[in-house]
């Protein structure tokens, strides 16, 4: 029927619909005509709803692929979008409406809010994380790296601010285990988290699993010291090419320690690297005593096939 309605006839109706601006959007997909008013609708013609009462359908637009016409199409007609649908588009990663927001004042000084709180290692628990409304920080705790990056870029290098931002980032990575986040500030950031990385990389090599390649690099790289904890943690997470080629460096630096390598390895049933040190130790009444003593600890995780190793 609106097809043989004169184009009159139709704007009339579409200045006169009483609903809300989501809805009266909807209407472009009836016919072309539609489309083509609805387009060019100026703001005084969209009815003024309560933010309130646009929420929900504010929220879905959010969550859905939403172009980014439609946005930038509300925006226009002073629909703002707040916080919450700001970190709703980060969750779905909508790079492309978020890099379009870029271009507005108001979400600018929405996105990169300086009284946002950092998360810190002693507010970095779940209750914390779940509760900020940091959009950058919302962006590491669902591990959208390509997020991230964009946001840090916008953030001014050198600031105390940046650094919050990425002490807070690696806070929540190590939190998460986000492996690809992990990556992502080592290779782009290093100089950045130097300091952080250093004081944390003993707990990131015991939460972070299938990480050797990226320990391999900061080694290779020279971007973290190889210390006895570290080499306790290689063979915890059974990364057994990287102890191998870590151990030498230990050798030049200081004395190896033998008996905390055989204990973990006892303790965490890695048959590679026992046999690896025991080609390099000659074994005397005193380490046989020490193994026997790391076998009857109840602490120890043994398997039964490392068990059958040692027979």
């Amino acid at each position: 029927m609106f097809d043989i309605l004169p184009e009159e006839i139709l704007c009339s109706i579409i200045h006169c619909v009483n609903t809300d601006p989501v809805s009266i959007y909807k209407l472009r997909n009836v016919n072309k005509l539609f489309r083509k008013q609805i387009d060019i609708l100026p703001s005084s013609s969209v009815y003024k709803y309560q933010k309130s009462d646009l929420q929900d359908k504010l929220g879905v637009l959010c969550k859905k692929k939403t172009s980014v016409k439609t946005f930038v199409w509300l925006y226009e007609r002073d629909i703002f979008f707040d916080l919450s649908n700001l970190n709703l588009l980060i969750i779905n990663n909508r790079i492309d409406v978020i890099k379009q927001f870029f271009h507005y004042s108001k979400y600018l000084e929405l996105l990169f809010n300086r009284f946002y709180l950092p998360i810190s290692e002693e507010n970095c628990d779940i209750f914390s994380l779940t509760k900020t409304n940091n959009p950058i920080m919302v962006a590491a705790i669902h591990n959208r790296v390509d997020m991230v990056s964009l946001l840090l870029e916008l953030n001014h290098r050198g600031t105390t601010y940046y650094y919050q931002q990425l002490s807070s980032i690696l806070n929540i990575t190590i939190k998460y285990s986000h492996r690809n986040l992990l990556s992502y500030l080592v290779r782009k950031h290093y100089k950045d988290v130097f300091n952080e990385l250093q004081r944390k990389i003993h707990t990131i090599i015991h939460r972070f699993e299938d990480c050797e390649d990226l320990f391999f690099y900061l080694v290779v790289t020279k971007k973290i010291n190889v210390t006895d904890k570290l080499l306790c943690g290689m063979i915890i997470q059974k990364y057994n090419d990287l102890f191998t080629h870590c151990y030498p460096m230990i050798q030049m630096k200081t004395e190896p320690n033998h008996h905390e390598y055989l204990k973990y390895c006892i303790y965490h049933s890695n048959k590679e690297i026992f046999t690896f040190l025991l080609t390099i130790i000659i074994p005397d009444d005193n380490l046989k005593h020490y193994i026997m003593n790391c076998l009857r600890q109840k602490k120890n995780n043994i398997t039964q096939d490392f068990l059958t190793f040692l027979l």
